[in-house]
């Protein structure tokens, strides 16, 4: 397993191998917890920036980043 600030130094200099890291962490014979731990961190790269709307009533909506949540 490549520790996690050489895999984002590799991301940097070398992105299509970082890339690969990657998948190769998603396939069917990877260690659950390791696949929880690479798909939570693709999902919030893909989604950490997008905001959502929360409440039960009108007046109570407020918006909140997938961050604060």
């Amino acid at each position: 397993m490549i520790p996690a600030n050489k895999l984002q130094c590799l991301g940097e200099t070398n992105p299509e191998k970082a890339i690969d890291f990657v998948i190769q962490q998603l396939k069917p014979t990877v260690d659950a917890r390791v696949f929880e731990i690479v798909s939570y961190a693709v999902l919030k790269a893909k989604y950490g920036q997008q905001t959502i709307w929360l409440g039960n009533e009108k007046e109570t909506v407020s918006r909140r980043g997938f961050n604060s949540l």
